[in-house]
């Protein structure tokens, strides 16, 4: 315990009453938060240059794939960047004061005339798709294009920019898409989905005052036995050639598809107005169709007989698709 009389007690007592408490200047504070708010400043200034080098950099790598040129009031090019000259094989030289006629066939250049003039005659911008023939190119090149009007210091138009970027491959990828979508791949008729979206609209024209049809399923006989005695892939192949050969025997007007393992439909119209149900040259029609499907199939190298399944119905014996599938099916049955 401390001794309040001791000589050393009193000088620690005096020593302790003579400290003041050190306080830090409120002008320090501010310097250190001045300090901190411009460090997060330049940090924020870097991450913002950054994305704009960024967005800067990709806006190039994909200019590099675009075609821009500059023409005149007179459709004459005045400039053709390197993707443009690399397009037509040709120099910068040999492309100044050509016109699209120059270039491209006639039709072609008819048609990049119609769409340059509206955009000399109106001063507005024009976006739009063209399909252009290129000179020594089997193949159509489909292209977005924006046209672009240019003035001068009287703000007359004298001339346009135009930049257009190739998108063949991408509308290539998009029908193999949607030919996916509605055709079997195996067979290449269209697949389950787009005959049943067929039967409905044909169906709907009927009941509209429309002429009758003919639904009409094919099953091969004994498929699975034939898939279990040679191979899947045998049994692919007979696909194959029962689809082909139930479309080469087949009008233009008439509808073929794959629904699904060995099962078929088919659709089949009539004129407007006319009955089927008496027409002696649907039912030669139709057992020409089952014989001819009967035929032998070479698959493997060998012959295979096979035998085929058909339902009829009309669609004047129905109310509504779903009754014509059944009735269709439960044919297809007996």
């Amino acid at each position: 315990k401390a001794d309040e009389n001791s000589v050393y007690y009193q000088i620690i007592e005096r020593w302790s009453s003579q400290q003041k408490a050190v306080s830090v200047p409120s002008y320090v504070w501010w310097i250190i938060a001045a300090l901190v708010l411009l460090a997060v400043g330049v940090l924020f200034f870097n991450q913002l240059l950054r994305r704009k080098v960024s967005d800067r950099t990709k806006a190039l790598a994909q200019s590099k794939y675009r075609l821009n040129t500059i023409k005149d009031k007179d459709l004459k090019y005045q400039y053709a960047n390197w993707q443009v000259l690399k397009l037509f094989k040709l120099e910068l030289e040999d492309i100044i004061g050509k016109t699209d006629y120059d270039l491209f066939d006639k039709t072609t250049a008819d048609q990049l005339k119609s769409y340059d003039s509206k955009v000399l005659e109106s001063g507005h911008r024009l976006a739009q798709s063209e399909v252009n023939n290129l000179p020594g190119d089997k193949d159509i090149h489909q292209f977005w294009s924006v046209k672009v009007p240019l003035f001068d210091s009287t703000n007359q138009v004298v001339g346009l920019c135009g930049i257009s970027t190739d998108i063949s491959e991408y509308q290539n990828m998009k029908e193999e898409i949607q030919s996916l979508a509605y055709f079997d791949p195996l067979t290449g008729l269209a697949n389950r989905r787009f005959m049943l979206e067929r039967l409905n609209e044909e169906f709907d024209l009927y009941q509209s005052g429309g002429g009758d049809g003919v639904l009409v399923m094919l099953d091969i006989d004994h498929f699975k036995k034939i898939n279990d005695s040679f191979s899947h892939d045998t049994g692919d192949e007979l696909l194959i050639l029962f689809g082909q050969r139930l479309e080469s025997e087949l009008r233009q007007a008439d509808n073929a598809g794959r629904l699904g393992s060995d099962e078929f439909m088919v659709l089949l119209k009539s004129e407007k107005g006319q009955s089927l149900r008496d027409d002696n040259n649907l039912r030669q029609r139709l057992q020409v169709l089952l014989e001819r499907l009967g035929e032998p199939y070479k698959l493997g190298g060998s012959l295979e007989s096979v035998s085929v399944s058909m339902g009829i119905t009309l669609f004047s014996d129905a109310q509504s698709t779903s009754d014509l599938m059944q009735a269709a099916d439960l044919a297809l049955s007996q």
